[in-house]
């Protein structure tokens, strides 16, 4: 998109314009938000997993 000088752009071009930004704002504020969720998701998996390591090292500790 070629920036015109604000003299040459009209009411419905900057209409257009800020409609266009409001929809990439709420499409990166979505993507942001399944990101943050997505990490949460991660978080918990590796502490179960850290958990289940660690009860494991227990265990193989008693056999030895």
């Amino acid at each position: 998109m070629e920036i015109e000088p604000y003299d040459s752009v009209s009411v419905p071009q900057m209409m257009k314009l800020k409609a266009t930004m409001e929809g990439d704002i709420q499409q990166a504020n979505a993507k942001a938000d399944k990101m943050e969720s997505s990490l949460i998701e991660s978080k918990h998996e590796l502490l179960k997993v850290q958990e289940m390591l660690e009860m494991a090292s227990k265990d193989l500790e008693k056999k030895v």
